[in-house]
């Protein structure tokens, strides 16, 4: 086995986690509003979350102000990075959701009660209430021709709504902003099956029309949704080296772009995948950051580029904003994107979830929701 291959699968292995939350049950009551949080001084694995009630009748609203009944929040590897205090003095978990506006403040005239809503942009979105203002950008709401392609079924919606946020618009810049992917672009996606890796793989491939997108995946269950979604080759990391497998189906060029959200333990090898003059774009820390590198290793792999982007810096306006919320609600509506839930788990059950996604039991976007009784998973609705 190779070193790069091992470096992957050791980044992989879990070490001994606790299984239970710190926090005693007794502690909070979930027939009540409660909110999702860890404590200062209190930080790293998930079992630092803590579930805090609050009456519902103490939020007074500014005039600016909307509250929203939350139906379904959105998971994101960035909230492990705020819980682990990676990046630190976030405290509130959660920055995606939808649901329902219930009140509204004195001067707000652009929303309305009753109005579904979906946003990327409410830090402490793991809540069964979140408040914001009347100009929160990241807010959108939620068309018609969702709630028709999913048949009028709400719930469905809201989870497809929570799920559209961060994955999706990160998705979305990476590869018509950032790097503007075409007919002649290929293309290399790390963690194919995983939330932002499948709508990459589905937008490269059935809207853009790339004509060779790889990606890399875990297991042979992740190989066969990456498949689905329309990767031309899903690479088996664990089994062989994905750098001599993209060099064997590229002719040893590389490929044009390779986005990269796992960092740490692929970085060095995504150089190495990358074409002369390509771009290798590094957007996420599943495995740890990526160290400082020397430009001369850009030179060595071809004068390559790198680039460490973040989403905010490509949704600076509101037009913009739309703009990418409207293409994403179009392909969906034409079938070209499927946004797939992989897992739902209860709200109060953030600890389980949290530790799916970090020990990578997951396909698809996770979601929490406040009223939830368990039925079939992974329906990719």
């Amino acid at each position: 086995q190779s070193r790069k291959q091992d470096s992957m699968a050791q980044q992989e292995d879990q070490k001994e986690r606790p299984t239970k939350p710190e926090q005693d049950p007794k502690e909070y009551d979930v027939t009540k509003p409660y909110r999702v949080l860890v404590r200062a001084g209190n930080q790293g694995g998930a079992e630092k979350l803590v579930i805090e009630n609050f009456e519902l009748d103490s939020l007074k609203l500014k005039d600016n102000e909307i509250l929203i009944d939350v139906h379904s929040a959105g998971i994101n590897f960035i909230d492990t990075y705020h819980r682990s205090g990676l990046y630190p003095n976030v405290y509130q978990l959660g920055k995606e959701g939808a649901g329902i506006v219930t009140k509204i403040g004195d001067k707000v005239e652009n929303y309305a009660v009753g109005d579904k809503v979906c946003w990327y942009t409410i830090q402490g979105s793991y809540a069964t209430h979140v408040v914001t203002t009347n100009d929160n950008m990241g807010v959108m709401k939620i068309p018609d021709s969702l709630f028709k392609l999913y048949e009028n079924d709400e719930e469905a919606v809201f989870d497809i709504g929570a799920s559209i946020g961060i994955q999706a618009l990160t998705a979305h810049y990476l590869c018509r902003s950032l790097f503007q992917v075409n007919e002649k672009t290929s293309v290399l996606v790390h963690a194919g099956a995983g939330g932002t890796g499948g709508l990459l793989i589905q937008i490269c491939k059935h809207v853009l029309k790339s004509p060779l997108v790889i990606c890399t995946v875990g297991s042979e269950e992740k190989k066969k949704i990456a498949l689905e979604y329309g990767a031309d080759h899903a690479i088996l990391y664990r089994e062989v080296d994905f750098v001599d497998e993209v060099k064997k189906l590229t002719n040893n060029n590389g490929v044009n772009v390779v986005y990269d959200g796992v960092g740490k333990a692929t970085y060095d090898g995504s150089m190495k995948c990358t074409t002369k003059r390509g771009m290798c774009v590094f957007f996420g820390n599943a495995s740890g950051a990526v160290p400082p590198i020397d430009p001369l290793q850009l030179t060595a792999h071809g004068s390559i580029f790198i680039t460490r982007p973040t989403l905010t810096h490509y949704t600076e306006s509101a037009e913009e904003l739309k703009s990418r919320y409207d293409e994403l609600f179009a392909w969906m509506a034409s079938k070209e994107l499927k946004v797939g839930i992989g897992r739902r788990f209860a709200l109060h059950q953030v600890f389980d979830a949290h530790t799916a996604l970090e020990a990578r039991k997951t396909i698809g976007k996770i979601i929490l929701k406040k009223n939830y009784e368990p039925k079939e998973q992974a329906d990719g609705k």
